[in-house]
């Protein structure tokens, strides 16, 4: 097995924890490759002899271990999952929807990895791009958001779907998040939780000042067009809370399902349901 390794270089305790896994690695004979960033706060000649970048390492490994919180997982499925190799998330973070082991479970469940005794769970990714002075492409795992932030009046958002006019939202903001994300922001701004495996696009706004308005999920093929109406002003959408682009006044913005997912390796005990109600509770 060819196995890599993406970590949250910047909090010492995972860069250590990472060192001390590398000889059980190592002890077994495993191949393995360790993104480049992180080998290098790592700062051990045998860490920096198998660095390599992100695509490389998506590209040469069966499976990349992701160390760190979901933030970690979010970026790694950006960087690395867009590739297609399976990721495992190892939970050094906090919530932890998507990682799947604790540190002490790693060991016991790297001899199951090399045994193949796993799943893989495909999740879909979102993608967006705007019209006009921006021709990037952003992708999501969790969701994209649209807020106010410093702005000190509610947004106008209109929002057609397929094609259709569906509303004009006055609120705060909206979030489009995929089933994996309904668990992250659009369920605190009161959305409904989907099974993570769900090919769906639930749209949700943040604090709408109409009583009627309701959050919405919708087939996962279907094309989401976005623009917001305010005077003067720029204001920002982000990727899973972390890339993004500004946005002016009546710029529109395309959302749809990409091409592109992520796999994530998966245990067979451990079921959503049982994560879930840990997690909220």
């Amino acid at each position: 097995m060819k196995l890599g390794i993406f970590g949250n270089h910047t909090k010492q305790q995972i860069v250590r924890m990472i060192k001390e896994h590398l000889e059980w690695i190592r002890n077994k004979g495993i191949e393995f490759y360790i993104e480049k960033e992180l080998a290098e706060k790592m700062g051990v000649h045998i860490a920096l002899e198998n660095s390599i970048d992100c695509e490389d390492l998506a590209k040469k490994c069966e499976i990349v271990l992701v160390f760190g919180g979901d933030g970690t997982m979010l970026l790694a499925a950006r960087k690395i999952g867009i590739f297609g190799v399976p990721i495992l998330g190892i939970n050094s973070g906090g919530l932890g929807f998507l990682t799947e082991v604790t540190p002490e479970e790693l060991i016991e469940n790297m001899e199951r990895l090399l045994k193949k005794d796993y799943e893989i769970d495909n999740r879909i990714l979102l993608e967006a791009r705007k019209f006009g002075d921006d021709d990037r492409v952003l992708y999501a795992l969790n969701d994209f958001v649209i807020d106010k932030g410093f702005y000190g009046r509610t947004l106008t958002i209109k929002v057609v779907i397929e094609g259709t006019y569906y509303n004009k939202y006055t609120s705060n903001g909206i979030i489009v998040s995929t089933a994996t994300g309904s668990t992250a922001y659009s369920l605190s701004a009161g959305g409904p939780v989907l099974y993570p495996t769900l090919k769906d696009i639930l749209i949700t706004p943040i604090c709408s000042h109409e009583l009627a308005v309701r959050p919405l999920i919708v087939p996962g093929e279907y094309i989401i067009e976005i623009q917001v109406q305010l005077e003067n002003y720029s204001i920002s959408m982000y990727a899973d809370g972390q890339a993004g682009f500004l946005l002016k006044n009546n710029q529109r913005v395309e959302i749809k399902r990409s091409e592109y997912s992520v796999n994530l390796v998966h245990f067979r005990e451990r079921s959503f349901y049982q994560v879930l109600r840990k997690k909220l509770s």
